[in-house]
């Protein structure tokens, strides 16, 4: 079971200092401390998530105090999770960011960010990234518990694309043996979707979370144990174990861009 509580947060933008390749960001911006969607090779999945309250009345103030950059909006815990339904913390930021002129990029596995498409529809420079491990509906289960389904997912991107919002898919985390078992299955979908860009990034094990992965490997995925334990006796993965070049052919094929590539958004 799941606690939330109210903390009252000092700021809620954070400029990041070294340039961002992946993302492409100036700013990360996340409206909770840890996150209630459960995933179990997440270092943010906790018993307790923190709400910040007055995140609307901070950043209202000092949004006006920052230069123009784009803001990475759930950098590290998913700004859609299952508590942002009841609390509707993410209207009232992603208003402000549009009135003054903020590109944003959303990263979320929620079917939840659709409720807010005109909002981000109203924004001249917005995007949408929806991340996927696997398209295998049992083994994402037992892996992300309360998340939607991998279909579900591509089902938001293409609504997303269909109302002219520039999206794409996130491979991430790779999960070894498992993400490579759907992958191509996933590429195809990503296609068939409409999504205009793939970005990918691999899992990283440390500390509490190497500990709760191995033990969801342990129940659900036993064949995976002792490859896991030799793959990760360091903390990130390792360069012996890389599935680039099977992405880079899926996506070859599919014609799908590697990367997110910032420009201007598509409306229709």
């Amino acid at each position: 079971m799941v606690n939330y509580r109210w903390i009252r947060c000092r700021f809620l933008l954070n400029r990041i200092t070294n340039r961002d390749k992946l993302f492409h960001g100036n700013y990360t911006l996340d409206p909770y401390q840890k996150c209630d969607l459960g995933c179990r090779y997440c270092d943010a999945s906790e018993d307790t998530v923190y709400i910040k309250s007055n995140a609307f009345e901070v950043l209202q103030s000092e949004i006006t105090r920052f230069s123009k950059g784009t803001v990475i909006v759930g950098s590290t815990v998913d700004p859609y999770q299952r508590i942002e339904r009841k609390q509707k913390v993410m209207p009232g930021v992603l208003k402000l960011l549009v009135e003054h002129n903020f590109p944003f990029h959303i990263l979320t596995k929620s079917d939840l960010v659709f409720r807010d498409i005109q909002v981000i529809g109203e924004s001249e420079d917005a995007y949408v990234t929806v991340s996927v491990s696997t398209m295998d509906k049992e083994k994402a289960k037992m892996v992300e518990p309360f998340a939607p389904s991998p279909e579900k997912r591509f089902k938001i991107l293409e609504q997303l694309m269909n109302q002219g919002v520039s999206a794409g898919v996130a491979v991430m985390p790779i999960l070894p043996f498992i993400t490579e078992e759907s992958l191509g299955y996933m590429m195809e979908r990503a296609k068939d979707a409409g999504a205009e860009y793939v970005i990918y990034g691999y899992l990283e094990l440390k500390g509490e979370q190497r500990k709760r992965f191995l033990s969801t490997l342990e129940t659900h995925f036993p064949e995976y144990v002792n490859k896991y334990k030799v793959l990760y006796s360091g903390s990130y993965t390792p360069v012996g174990y890389r599935i680039d070049d099977q992405i880079k052919s899926y996506c070859k094929s599919y014609k799908l861009d590697i990367g997110f590539r910032k420009q201007t958004c598509r409306k229709n």
